[in-house]
């Protein structure tokens, strides 16, 4: 019985493929192996979750009360919505150049597995920001005000979904540069 406990809690995040993805996204970080692999994981772990933890720690001392969530949800879900499409964009590219075949084709089919990598988890971190915005809309009482502890953990998520966001800025970037050259 305890077993099938053990499993029935950690399904989710193997079912819905949350851990796979996340490992898609993380081998985006490093095209080595060996050690230069394990220093630039590390860079990628202080990056994209050490930076956003320190900025959400500042608003942890800060105490900053957050007033405006009910007006982020909305941008935030329609930014998703358009990664949503981006991502299907991706996928269309990366059908037509596999399809296209060549030189070109294959090192930019790299950088375009890379892009729908980093796009997933975009996408994911919006999930996760968009489900801690309604929380605050749900749980926020207009007579005593938003709780200040809900900021950090805002701010540490925008600016993961900020950082990642850059990534995919640069990989759009790699890859118009592989056609176009």
């Amino acid at each position: 019985m305890r077993r099938r406990l053990v499993t029935s809690v950690l399904s989710p995040p193997v079912k819905f493929g949350l851990v796979t993805i996340f490992r898609d996204h993380r081998d985006t970080w490093s095209a080595t192996s060996g050690a230069a692999q394990r220093m630039d994981l590390i860079r990628g772990y202080i990056w994209y979750f050490g930076w956003p933890t320190l900025a959400g720690g500042v608003f942890v001392f800060v105490r900053f009360e957050m007033t405006a969530a009910d007006k982020l949800l909305p941008a935030v879900s329609v930014f998703t919505a358009l990664m949503f499409a981006m991502l299907g964009l991706t996928f269309n590219v990366g059908v037509s150049l596999k399809n296209a075949g060549g030189k070109k084709a294959s090192t930019t089919l790299a950088t375009i597995k890379d892009l729908r990598a980093n796009i997933t988890w975009a996408i994911l971190v919006a999930f996760a920001l968009i489900a801690t915005l309604v929380l605050i809309t749900l749980l926020d009482d207009p007579a005593n005000g938003t709780a200040w502890g809900w900021s950090p953990v805002v701010v540490a998520l925008a600016y993961h979904l900020l950082l990642t966001l850059l990534t995919v800025l640069a990989r759009f970037r790699t890859a118009f540069n592989y056609l176009t050259r």
